[in-house]
Formats: structure tokens, C-alpha cells, sequence
């Protein structure tokens, strides 16, 4: 699963802002392993400190969501979810097979989003070029993870419970291009889809 992190970047003279992060997670993890693969993926000039992480020397010591607390303490798993949350499932779920129960899965995640939380979803599928998606498909058949495409109905599904934030599940290059025009220009040519949910 991939998640966001929002991290302060101090500046020479003090000044600094948040920037953002988004990096593969995994169970178990603390928030120090997260910022540690941002620092060794993302951000190389990232400062962190850090000694023991057991706890004891207290030098990974950081505000965390708003509380002072230990990065390598701190279970990605036990941050607070009644606050909203961003969930980034890019290009991932055609990789979830049906066998896996994918709905089943994201709908296991959403029940456990604070309202307001947001969806962040991209899916393949072989509506528009289905004759390019037959050619991926048999790619992706010889490695570990073949890929299962779906139509346009079947990803809205993983939206059920979430509200579609404007312009809805459209083609990938429709979700708010920077340059519209260019955009219309045969959008099914990326044979995939992309859409943004609200949670109630």
C-alpha cells in the first residue's frame, strides 16, 4: 500500500513548509522506517535524526499528527484513522487478481476511514484499444504478477461508499489535465481509468 506523508522542511534562516511524500508501506512498519525510505528514495538532503530505535535515547523524538511522540516507537498501523486520510492505490489494483478479492479488500480499507478520507484509484482496462490491452496482458502473463483489466463498471465498484469528486472515473489523461485540449485528443489511449472518492 502506498501512503502520503507530510513532512516540515526547514530552510536557512528558519523559515521551512511541508512537503509532501508518497512511498510504498508495509505491516509493521514505524513511522521511522517511512521517513528512512523517503530519505534513502526521495529526499537524500533529509536531516533525521535518530540512535537506538528502541525507544530509549529518544533522539527520533518528533510531532507526529499533531503529538509529540517517537518515530521508532510509532506503528504506522496505530496512527489515528478518525482523522482523514489520503489511500493511493495507483496502477496497483489491476495487479489484484479476482481471486484475491480486491473489492472485498478495498472495502475492508474504507470502513475503517474517517469520513472525509479520500480514494486516490488509476485502473487498466481494455475498454478503448482493446487490441493494446490484449498485447499487455500477455506481457504481464509471463511474470508474477499478470495483470486483470477491468471494464469501467466493474472499477466504480471500488468506489461504492465513496463520493466520485469531480470529473468522476474518466479516462487518465481527463482527470484535470493541466493542458484540457490536448487531453480530449484520444484519452482512451492510455487504456485506463482514473478517479478521485470522498468518503461519507
Amino acid at each position: 500500500m502506498k501512503a502520503t506523508f507530510q513532512i516540515w522542511r526547514s530552510e536557512p534562516g528558519g523559515a521551512g513548509a511541508f512537503k509532501s511524500y508518497t512511498t510504498e508501506i508495509s505491516e509493521g512498519m514505524v513511522v521511522l522506517d517511512a521517513v528512512h525510505k523517503i530519505q534513502a528514495e526521495q529526499a537524500p538532503d533529509m536531516a533525521c535524526r535518530w540512535n537506538c530505535k528502541a525507544g530509549k535515547c529518544g533522539s527520533c523524538s518528533a510531532e507526529i499528527n499533531g503529538k509529540p511522540r517517537l518515530m521508532c516507537m510509532s506503528r504506522l498501523n496505530s496512527l489515528d484513522l478518525d482523522q482523514p486520510v489520503a489511500v493511493l492505490m495507483v496502477a496497483v489494483l489491476h495487479f489484484v487478481g479476482d481471486h484475491d478479492d480486491p473489492f472485498g479488500a478495498v472495502a475492508r480499507i474504507r470502513d475503517r476511514l474517517a469520513s472525509g478520507s479520500h480514494l486516490v484509484l488509476s485502473h487498466a482496462s481494455a475498454e478503448g484499444r482493446p487490441e493494446a490491452a490484449a498485447r499487455h496482458r500477455e506481457l504481464y502473463s509471463r511474470t508474477p504478477t499478470p495483470m486483470t483489466m477491468r471494464s469501467r463498471d466493474e472499477i466504480a465498484r471500488f468506489f461504492d461508499g465513496f463520493d466520485l469528486i469531480d470529473p468522476g472515473l474518466v479516462w487518465l489523461p481527463l482527470w484535470r489535465p493541466e493542458d484540457p485540449s490536448a487531453a480530449a485528443e484520444q484519452p482512451e489511449r492510455t487504456t485506463g481509468f482514473a478517479g478521485v472518492g470522498r468518503c461519507r
